[in-house]
């Protein structure tokens, strides 16, 4: 993999496509002042411009972070103000059964797939790689790049298994304004760990195009 700060830059480049989405007025009332970078002026609500080329394209092209309600009516529903942390759905964001019981089971990864995460590499949680963000179960927040470490736009990532693992596999409940029904995979290893332990290799490079034309060839094989 072709690596370093050059390449970064280089990747970031190659990705960056901007889409200003910004609402103003009604839309933003009751929302903090972070800065002008972020929707409505509220960290919480994420960047303004989304990045949207090449990987991103499919992933954040149809996304849409409020819907038809105001700022203040997501934040009221999804933040907890006491706590100054997101509300989750139980049972990890699962669907759940008719009983009330989450729908998921054991799954094998196997060698050659490509999965992918927003977020830092301490994190459990995967997806199919090219998995639109909506399908995720994450808040806008989520989409906010890091100013320190070496990171990626939207600390979008991808990673190709290379040796199988098992993962707790299952359907996503709506949530976040979202209507999710994606796949989520929950491993008992950081990403961090998978990597060191020779299971996934990261593969966000310069290469985008090459990495986007082996995802979509996975996504024809589904």
């Amino acid at each position: 993999m072709i690596s370093g700060p050059a390449n970064d830059r280089v990747f970031r480049s190659v990705l960056e496509v901007q889409l200003d989405d910004h609402h103003g007025g009604r839309y933003c009332e009751g929302t903090r002042n972070n800065g002008s970078k972020y929707y409505c002026g509220d960290i919480r609500l994420g960047p303004v411009k989304l990045r949207k080329k090449l990987l991103l394209s499919g992933i954040l092209e149809e996304y849409d972070r409020i819907g038809m309600l105001t700022s203040a009516q997501c934040l009221t529903g999804w933040w907890n103000a006491t706590a100054r942390c997101w509300r989750y759905p139980p049972q990890y964001g699962l669907q759940l059964d008719i009983s009330g019981n989450p729908i998921v089971g054991y799954q094998a990864l196997s060698v050659g797939l490509f999965v992918d995460r927003f977020g830092s590499e301490r994190g459990r949680f995967l997806a199919p790689a090219d998995t639109p963000y909506s399908q995720h179960l994450l808040p806008p927040l989520n989409l906010d790049t890091p100013t320190t470490g070496t990171v990626y736009p939207h600390s979008y990532h991808v990673y190709r298994v290379v040796n199988s693992f098992v993962v707790l596999s299952g359907p996503i409940a709506p949530w976040f304004g979202q209507p999710d029904q994606g796949v989520q995979y929950a491993s008992d290893m950081t990403m961090s760990d998978l990597i060191l332990a020779g299971y996934i290799n990261p593969r966000t490079s310069p290469m985008s195009v090459v990495l986007e034309r082996e995802i979509q060839v996975q996504i024809l094989k589904r």
